[in-house]
């Protein structure tokens, strides 16, 4: 008996790789992807069991796209091409299907740089500021990117020219949506397009309210509706960092603002809506 399990021992490990590896999986986190030309992109993925084995990668058209050996994909050109990672032994592999989109890009006049603050109110690194630059250069061509360039166009221009509820009406005005004046009946009007899970779009509106220990210009009972005093246009995430374009009174001017959470300079964010 003892002769039979040491040879059927030495047979298991005389077997291919391959044949040790049946019933591996390798799954890749997207099967479809969309870039754009000079995007980069980590497409991350899972091997069951995770034995360790090595991960390989290739582009079925370099030209379109290439992958290095951590699965990083930068789109080069217009087309598309196939992503595939797989095993040394080749035992397992799996495909992404890639389209690549061309870049567009839409130059920004306006001012970045120097006006761009952090969520404590300090200006930001000159290399965020060239983030936000290339950013907005690239924001694309839908109405809610549209919004937040038109926003961003604004930087520098005097709060007592446009408040934040002109900025809003004004920008959307252009973009074909009409909204009241004032940042509390601005958001009477937007309710109905509230976003049900609670999360921003580019060129969305955020409304704010004063937070519990400040008393409003309404008094001590608020009239305003859901007793909102104040709108910023969501401009988007960079870098992993959420930007509105705001009015700031503070500041006396056009902003860009980062903000984190439920609020946005102090203030408390009641709701976001687009259309």
């Amino acid at each position: 008996m003892k002769k039979i399990v040491a040879l059927a021992l030495i047979l298991l490990l005389c077997l291919p790789s391959a044949a040790l590896a049946e019933g591996m999986e390798l799954t890749l986190q997207a099967s479809k992807l969309t870039l754009y030309q000079e995007d980069v992109y980590a497409l991350s993925y899972s091997l069951e069991p995770n034995t360790g084995t090595r991960i390989y990668w290739t582009s079925s058209d370099p030209e379109v796209a290439q992958v290095d050996e951590q699965g990083v994909i930068t789109a080069l050109q217009k087309g598309s091409a196939k992503i595939t990672a797989f095993t040394e032994d080749d035992a397992a592999k799996a495909t992404c299907k890639l389209t690549v989109k061309k870049l567009n890009i839409t130059p920004i006049s306006a001012t970045i740089e120097g006006n761009v603050y952090d969520g404590n109110y300090n200006p930001v690194s000159s290399g965020v500021e060239a983030a936000l630059r290339s950013y907005c250069e690239r924001l694309g061509d839908s109405r809610g990117a549209k919004i937040a360039r038109a926003a961003v166009e604004k930087l520098g221009v005097s709060y007592d020219t446009m408040d934040c509820s002109q900025m809003a009406q004004a920008i959307y005005k252009a973009n074909g949506i009409r909204i009241s004046r004032t940042s509390g009946t601005q958001a009477e009007d937007m309710a109905k397009y509230e976003r049900a899970d609670g999360k921003p779009r580019v060129g969305d509106l955020i409304f704010l309210s004063f937070p519990s220990w400040r008393t409003c210009s309404c008094g001590e009972v608020c009239r305003r509706y859901r007793q909102v005093h104040h709108t910023a246009i969501y401009l988007g995430n960079v870098d992993g960092t959420d930007y509105v374009v705001d009015s700031s009174s503070y500041f006396g001017h056009v902003i860009l603002r980062a903000y984190s959470g439920g609020t946005v300079a102090g203030m408390n964010i009641v709701f976001v809506a687009g259309k």
